[in-house]
């Protein structure tokens, strides 16, 4: 007794301390942990009640496991702040998730600062605009560390989406679009993309943007501003609604250092977006549906290439003789086809000049560009090795362009002549429907062209060529043609 009056021992707890200071400390720990699991707010009452109380919250992470955020908050950057604060304080232990939407558009912004630490994900749960549970170990086998792959955005009004019959999980194991068996995937419908101030910075490699209403739809400056927060990306897929800028304001750069992959469908947007893009890795570009049936606005900025000249070019399609207009005994539906190679070729060009990009595939399906733009382009596109072309109104000067070029020598005195190549390591070529193609213009230029390849370049040569429902390639144009390539010539 004598011992303990005298207080030599560090066990003994003084009389005078209330009663929950005498409790263990592990003991406080698991009450905190109850209460922050029926109230997400509790870690922040509790560490306020005293300085004890503080000291055991902050420095236990099952404390702060439950994050749950509510769009009723005045801001997003307060949710956010929130989300930063519980993901540190309950760091290395796995959290669960736990959202109140008032409205499905603001679904990215509150998860975005959550996303980097999917690998942390235990369970997430969805209520009021979107009613979803998610348990985030069913997706992916056992042991594996999940990380975002996919995106998907359906771009559509709020009535729309609720009226929708099949609303598919925001998360999803994607084993359609990965063979990697821990890529988790989300699916989203907004009215508008969340712009770049309310979201994160994301770490998903493919992102998917799909419009599906004709009541609202996105402008270029939104698709680029989005992109800046997907830094990551290595494949982009835009399928939009033909309908014009309402802007022609300039947007910012996104740059893209990953991206392989881009595909442009039902657009008028491809000038912009194409301009917009630094993307130096860019290997395949896709341009799809893109030939209009409307006059579009001018591009605001004028640029290298700009100029209206070669205006016969323009006249050429045969899908665009309904829109011709008699004003002053002179045809103008010229314009129609004018305005839109302009924008194709000229957001090409700006896309090719700033990036420098190692293209490989370039894929042009009902989309075309000023004879003068294919030219600008194939004397640049260096490591091309597949082009394809659908519907094209391009004329007999733009297949000659596959031709070997004689170039004067460098020393006047000498007589032997320098040959260039377009496009040096093309090897498939695919022509569709190209109706104003006549058939000797194809024999001449690739049959000159595989001649000299076969011989000088083999490592370089076609290994392809497929000519398809062009009205002026005859059977003398295919005896002819065979005789070079063999079985290398595809037609139907």
């Amino acid at each position: 007794m004598d011992h303990h009056l005298e207080g030599d021992s560090d066990d003994v707890i003084p009389s005078s301390l209330s009663p929950i200071h005498r409790l263990p400390t592990e003991l406080l720990i698991e009450l905190c942990t109850y209460c922050s699991a029926n109230d997400a707010i509790a870690p922040l009452t509790l560490a306020s009640v005293c300085r004890l109380f503080r000291e055991v919250i902050l420095s236990s992470p099952r404390v702060w496991q439950l994050i749950s955020l509510d769009g009723q908050r005045p801001t997003v950057s307060t949710s956010n702040a929130q989300a930063d604060l519980w993901i540190a304080r309950s760091d290395p232990l796995p959290f669960d998730v736990e959202l109140n939407l008032q409205c499905s558009d603001a679904l990215l912004s509150l998860l975005s600062p959550l996303l980097p630490f999917i690998d942390r994900w235990r369970y997430c749960w969805i209520s009021g605009a979107i009613e979803e549970r998610l348990n985030l170990f069913s997706l992916i086998q056992p042991g594996l560390v999940p990380t975002l792959h996919y995106l998907n955005i359906d771009i559509q009004s709020l009535e729309d989406s609720a009226d929708a019959s099949y609303h598919p999980s925001t998360f999803y194991s994607c084993g359609v679009y990965s063979q990697i068996p821990q890529h988790i995937s989300m699916n989203l419908s907004f009215a508008t993309l969340p712009s770049a101030k309310s979201v994160n910075s994301m770490q998903f490699t493919t992102l998917n943007i799909t419009e599906r209403s004709l009541e609202v739809h996105l402008q270029p400056a939104e698709i680029l501003d989005f992109l800046t927060m997907c830094p990551l990306l290595e494949e982009f897929y835009y399928s939009g609604v033909l309908h014009d800028e309402v802007s022609t304001e300039l947007p910012n750069v996104a740059h893209l250092p990953h991206l392989r992959i881009l595909l442009l469908r039902n657009t008028c947007f491809q000038r912009t977006i194409l301009s917009g893009l630094d993307a130096p890795a860019l290997g395949e570009l896709h341009l799809q549906n893109l030939n209009l049936e409307f006059e579009l606005q001018r591009h605001s900025a004028a640029e290298e290439g700009d100029s209206d000249e070669e205006d016969p070019d323009y006249s050429r399609s045969p899908w665009s003789d309904h829109h011709t207009g008699i004003s002053t005994g002179q045809t103008v539906y010229w314009t129609i086809q004018l305005t839109f190679f302009f924008w194709s070729g000229m957001g090409l060009r700006k896309l090719i000049t700033r990036s420098n990009p190692p293209l490989e595939v370039l894929d042009m399906d009902l989309s075309d560009m000023r004879t003068k733009d294919f030219t600008w382009c194939f004397d640049r596109l260096s490591t091309l090795r597949r082009f394809r072309i659908t519907g094209s109104d391009m004329s007999d000067r733009v297949i000659n362009l596959f031709k070997p070029v004689f170039l004067p020598p460098d020393d006047g005195a000498s007589l032997r002549r320098v040959i260039n190549i377009r496009m040096p390591r093309l090897s498939a070529l695919k022509l569709y429907n190209c109706q104003q193609l006549s058939g000797k213009a194809v024999v001449d230029a690739i049959g000159s062209r595989v001649n000299y390849t076969d011989e000088m370049t083999p490592d370089s040569t076609f290994e392809n060529f497929t000519i398809v429902d062009c009205v002026d390639f005859l059977p003398e144009h295919i005896v002819k043609l065979s005789k070079d390539l063999g079985r290398r010539f595809r037609i139907a």
